[in-house]
């Protein structure tokens, strides 16, 4: 239990840091992803000083892409969807 609970402060710490910066993307105009494409940018493992075990990294991308889904997921109009469902197929 002691080993998880840096791992769990860490992910709090990152999707806080997310939303924080999709908020300040949304002000700017821009889709919150790019907030989040540049949290991501900053704390990846090419960081300068970061240190991190594969399967945390590996945990942490998969939390991403579903984050990202769930975005994605969110931004569909489904009326608009519906609309325009003789041009998707």
């Amino acid at each position: 239990m002691e080993t998880s609970a840096p791992a769990v402060l860490e992910l709090a710490l990152l999707l806080l840091a997310a939303a924080a910066a999709g908020w300040l993307a949304r002000r700017a105009g821009l889709p919150a992803v790019i907030g989040y494409l540049a949290v991501g940018a900053l704390v990846s493992p090419f960081t300068p000083g970061f240190v991190a075990h594969r399967e945390q990294l590996e945990l942490l991308a998969d939390i991403g892409v579903i984050l990202l889904l769930f975005e994605v997921g969110i931004e569909i109009d489904i009326l608009r969807l519906r609309r325009e469902q003789r041009a998707l197929m």
